[in-house]
């Protein structure tokens, strides 16, 4: 597999994108992962990760692979949960 941990989604995360999309087009894989969205302990990316896991998605749809999904306390808290 190859993809973008969620918990390695940090402020250089486009550059980290690059490096999974170039590792992508140069052979073939099993499956884009493990991908996804990790709130448990830090949320300080979130905006970043569901871009990044939106973009692994695509990647996946384009090269006709499935993805291993990543979730670790991926919904908003709600009050009176």
């Amino acid at each position: 597999m190859m993809g973008l941990h969620p918990t390695s989604v940090k402020a250089d995360y486009v550059s980290e994108l690059k490096l999974v999309e170039d590792w992508l087009q140069r052979r073939a894989w099993v499956a884009v992962g493990e991908i996804g969205l990790d709130f448990y302990w830090d949320r300080t990316f979130e905006k970043e990760q569901y871009e990044a896991f939106h973009r692994q998605i695509e990647w996946a749809l384009h090269y006709k692979i499935p993805i291993v999904i990543h979730s670790r306390n991926p919904c908003r808290r709600v009050s009176g949960w």
